[in-house]
């Protein structure tokens, strides 16, 4: 699969209180969409810890957020994430990234705190790791909708994001690593 398709879904009648259950809805809408745009047909089953459980060769993410949900299906490891912008403490949201990626990603601000723990969130859904692991995550490079993001093992990938004005989710894709090889003649 060379092209990930991603859905969001918005339910704009829904009150801003959190509501888990139409949350969990808009998030499997936007799933079921992917799944369909991709061409596979197939259950969205979980583990008793409510881990995605995948089906041979089918891989998905989903995400809410306080009436908005975001879905996403691939044949290899992937992971999404969305937030809806709402202020925070900038003394948490600083403790996020490390001097040197807040410098990438052009200062610490409310939009690029949101774009580095999107991006980070994603990458760890896709690896089906703890949130505990995104201090081992660093942001290398930044391309505007798109990241470059380090794991501890020195293997890069790409995040690409969508945002509106008080939205935004990040997505990616784990692929094996790709390595050129050069011979001279």
């Amino acid at each position: 699969m060379k092209t990930l398709s991603p859905f969001i879904v918005v339910s704009s009648d829904l009150p801003d209180k959190l509501n888990l259950k139409k949350d969990h809805m808009v998030s499997r809408m936007a799933l079921g969409l992917s799944l369909c745009k991709n061409g596979f047909k197939t259950e969205i089953l979980k583990t008793s810890k409510g881990k995605p459980l995948y089906k041979k060769g089918i891989y998905w993410s989903l995400s809410h957020k306080n009436g908005v949900g975001a879905g996403v299906s691939s044949d290899s490891p992937v992971g999404i994430d969305i937030e809806k912008i709402r202020e925070i403490s900038p003394k948490f949201g600083y403790k996020t990234a490390e001097e040197k990626e807040w410098r990438i990603l052009g200062g610490y601000s409310l939009f690029n705190f949101y774009r580095n723990w999107t991006a980070k969130e994603a990458f760890l859904k896709a690896e089906r790791s703890s949130i505990f692991k995104m201090k081992n995550l660093s942001v290398v490079n930044d391309y505007g909708k798109k990241i470059i993001l380090r794991n501890e093992q020195g293997k890069y990938y790409v995040i690409s994001f969508f945002y509106t004005d008080n939205i935004i989710a990040a997505v990616t894709m784990i692929k094996p690593s790709v390595i050129w090889y050069k011979k001279g003649f």
